[in-house]
């Protein structure tokens, strides 16, 4: 089965800088996205320091998803729907960065905020 994007077989991974990648699609062609972007300084998946998750603040960090999610804003559809998976980092308590992030979406961006879903996890390790 083949995709409405120039005969692109439907399933295909594309690999690269995520603004990059999505500047190359075609606007108002999807219906969904949702993603789970790396966490503020938690993980390391590589050697390049521009990775989102390693920027110094989480100012730095929100700035950088959000740039992402304005490149989502244009190849999402009018009536499409966006969910993000983002979790807090704690250091000397939480950072409460999802809210900031949140929060950053609906004041900066062109998003409006549905719905917080809570993940309560019992036992996190």
């Amino acid at each position: 089965m083949y995709s409405t994007l120039s005969n692109t077989p439907w399933n295909t991974c594309t690999q690269g800088n995520a603004v990059e990648a999505l500047r190359g699609l075609p606007a108002s062609t999807f219906d969904l996205c949702i993603t789970s972007p790396p966490y503020f300084n938690l993980r390391d998946y590589s050697t390049d320091s521009r990775e989102i998750g390693k920027e110094k603040t989480v100012f730095d960090y929100i700035q950088g998803l959000m740039s992402v999610f304005d490149e989502v804003w244009n190849v999402l559809k009018p009536t499409g729907s966006l969910w993000v998976n983002v979790g807090d980092t704690f250091k000397n308590g939480p950072l409460r960065v999802p809210q900031k992030f949140a929060d950053a979406m609906v004041e900066i961006g062109p998003w409006h905020l549905m719905n917080i879903v809570i993940w309560f996890k019992p036992d996190p390790q």
